[in-house]
Formats: C-alpha cells, sequence, structure tokens
C-alpha cells in the first residue's frame, strides 16, 4: 500500500463513517491516528486494472482481543461504496485468510457493527467463524446513535483458507 493509497483508506473508511458502514464517526479523530494504529499492520489494495483506481483495501493488523503475543489478527475490509455487493468484500476476506495462514497468525477476530449485514453476511458464507461477543456500545453513527459490536472468532489451527 503506498502512502497515497494509505490516505485514500483513511478517506474510504471515514466516508464509510458518515454513512453508517462498518466504522464509527469517532473511530480515528484524524489520518495520523489511523496511520499510528495500522503502523505494524499488513496493508493491501485492489486496484481496479483497466482504470487504476483503488477500489478495496484490506490491513491485517495485530488484535486487541489477544492479550499475549500477535497470534491473532483483526482485519480491516474497505470497498468503495460503488463497488459494494460485488464480492468484492469476500475476495479480500480470502486473501485475509490466505495469508493470515502463511503468516502462521493461529486465530482471526472480526468485530463488526450488527448493521454491517454485508460483512455478516462474507462470514457466515465462508464458515468456520463463531460469534463469540457483542459491544453493545461499539461505535457511534453520524446521527449520534450508538452501534453495538459483534465479535466473531475463526481458529486458523483447524480451518482452511476457505
Amino acid at each position: 500500500m503506498s502512502d497515497d493509497h494509505m490516505t485514500e483508506t483513511y478517506e474510504l473508511i471515514q466516508q464509510c463513517a458518515e454513512d453508517g458502514h462498518g466504522f464509527g464517526v469517532d473511530e480515528f479523530q484524524n489520518e495520523e491516528e489511523f496511520r499510528d494504529e495500522i503502523r505494524e499492520s499488513f496493508c493491501f489494495v485492489v486496484i481496479d486494472e483497466r482504470t487504476k483506481e483503488l477500489i478495496a483495501s484490506f490491513i491485517m493488523t495485530s488484535s486487541k482481543f489477544y492479550r499475549g503475543s500477535p497470534d491473532a489478527v483483526d482485519p480491516y475490509i474497505i470497498v468503495r461504496p460503488n463497488d459494494r455487493q460485488k464480492g468484492i468484500g469476500e475476495f479480500c476476506m480470502r486473501k485475509v485468510l490466505e495469508f493470515s495462514e502463511i503468516l502462521g497468525y493461529q486465530g482471526m477476530y472480526v468485530d463488526t457493527f450488527c448493521n454491517n449485514l454485508g460483512m455478516q453476511k462474507i462470514i457466515s458464507k465462508l464458515g468456520g467463524f463463531i460469534k463469540c461477543g457483542c459491544l453493545p456500545m461499539g461505535g457511534k453513527l453520524k446521527n449520534g446513535n450508538i452501534v453495538a459490536s459483534l465479535i466473531f472468532f475463526r481458529d486458523l489451527t483447524k480451518y482452511s483458507n476457505g
């Protein structure tokens, strides 16, 4: 992921937050905070071959839910609004699973807002995930409402890369 892609990914996250799609409006106060959050992460982009535009990003960071060595991954997956519902999010999640296996991660946590039905559909379709928790105050939407986050876990030592 280039520096420009990093900025574009941050802007996509902000747009998703404004639209109430998977990120809270208070998730990152600014781009510097976002960059600090993912500094030690594996960052990838999906580029439209024809237009050379970024259509999606996926970031693999060590999970905050695992209180030990960084053996669990927590992915961020962001797809441009006009490219959603085309299988790109599922493609990104499959790549996260594939790369997680290569990198030796033992588990994956996915936390997603309860209104992010797209991510929940991907998790269900790929299988192997269990719902292991819920944060009633997962994030804040643009209208000020608080939305819950659902937490899913997949034991990567038991399942192939889906």
